[in-house]
């Protein structure tokens, strides 16, 4: 009966990583003055997308999991998660008056 909480714990760590991950990146992307201003966009999302997938491995193995194709899931998990959220924290950005 301890893996459905830990399950249930990790779930919850890949959304808030993903919102907390989407929320940085659109607050760097808002800064006229920083690298990230000069880099084209799909460049950008795959550098983010990649920071992102690596995060999340080593917030999973710093939870005591050691299975390559877990992470792996895990990975696209979140993955799939921050460009959800980014897309719509950019989406509310451009339709509400800058309010995400």
């Amino acid at each position: 009966m301890t893996a459905a909480p830990q399950l249930d714990r990790q779930i919850d760590t890949a959304h808030r990583f993903a919102r907390d991950s989407a929320l940085w990146l659109l607050g760097l992307c808002l800064r006229p003055d920083g690298q990230v201003a000069a880099l084209p966009d799909r460049e950008l999302g795959e550098r983010a997308l990649r920071g992102v997938r690596s995060g999340a491995a080593t917030l999973l193995r710093a939870s005591g999991v050691d299975d390559p194709e877990l992470s792996e899931r895990y990975q696209n998990l979140v993955g799939s998660l921050f460009l959800s959220e980014f897309d719509r924290l950019c989406a509310a950005w451009r339709t509400k008056g800058g309010r995400a």
